[in-house]
């Protein structure tokens, strides 16, 4: 299926990869025929790992895809996020977020624009803090992020955020994107597209189900999202459908301790075009 096909329809996925976890090496085909089956057109990549090449450019050149990737951090080996999209990357940039004291690696935002049939399209992702109990990192991390991506996305153009936030929706971190507590920047809001899009179900991305997290004792929780941007009360982007994807095995082998999150979206209007 080609989402894109009349103009304005098209697919986005956020995915946590789980780096060079597990079986990564049997895992990097599962993924690969995962977002072949999707066939996705934006996607927002955590936890992707690079040697001479990032894993973001190999699923890229399987996918037909362009990819942009920035390091975060490495323990063994290169981790960082990425975005690979169906069409040009225009530019790239990212920010480093605060890390609190004494907490887990260095966390970046990425933001790549893309030249998409219907104009340019802003896409942003980013992988917060981890530890339940740094909420207030993750705040801080949120501010950060909503000024950066305010100082990038032109007015007339809303973002799109795709993000590993290791938060609920009922957190602190989360509300403060999504407008039910106060904006870090005024006018800038997101809606999770889950909420808006899917079928009532809890949408759990890290699960008892899932053979990487069986034995977590934080899941299950819903803590990777889709999030539509509105500048000061303008939405742009209207969620169709939402749901998870790579739930199941690909010749017995589980992609990701994380599930992805599918968002088929359409345009309230028409953006700028670069």
């Amino acid at each position: 299926m080609n989402n894109a096909k009349d103009g304005t329809l098209f697919r986005v996925v956020t995915w946590n990869l789980w780096g060079q976890q597990g079986p990564w090496e049997t895992r990097e085909t599962a993924i690969a025929a995962t977002l072949q089956t999707l066939e996705p057109d934006v996607v927002g990549l955590q936890e992707v790992w690079r040697s001479d090449r990032s894993q973001a450019e190999l699923l890229a050149d399987k996918l037909g895809m362009h990819a942009a990737f920035y390091p975060a951090s490495e323990d063994g080996v290169e981790l960082g996020n990425a975005i690979i999209s169906r069409w040009p990357i225009l530019k790239t940039s990212a920010v480093d977020l605060p890390s609190p004291s004494g907490g887990s690696s260095r966390r970046i935002a990425i933001h790549a624009l893309a030249k998409a049939p219907f104009g340019a399209l802003d896409v942003y992702c980013t992988h917060l803090s981890w530890e339940p109990h740094h909420s207030k990192a993750r705040q801080n991390q949120v501010i950060a992020l909503t000024k950066f991506i305010d100082a990038t996305s032109p007015k007339e153009n809303n973002p799109l955020l795709l993000a590993d936030l290791n938060s609920r929706p009922s957190s602190d971190e989360v509300r403060m994107l999504t407008g039910e507590t106060a904006v870090p920047v005024d006018g800038l809001v997101f809606q999770d597209a889950w909420t808006l899009g899917s079928d009532g179900s809890t949408g759990f991305t890290t699960s008892e189900k899932n053979v990487y997290a069986d034995d977590w004792p934080w899941v299950p929780k819903r803590i990777d999202y889709v999030l539509c941007g509105i500048r000061n009360g303008r939405p742009f982007f209207r969620v169709r459908h939402c749901e998870l994807g790579g739930l199941g095995a690909v010749d017995d082998i589980c992609p990701s301790d994380h599930y992805a999150v599918i968002a088929d979206l359409d345009l309230w209007r028409e953006p700028l075009h670069p």
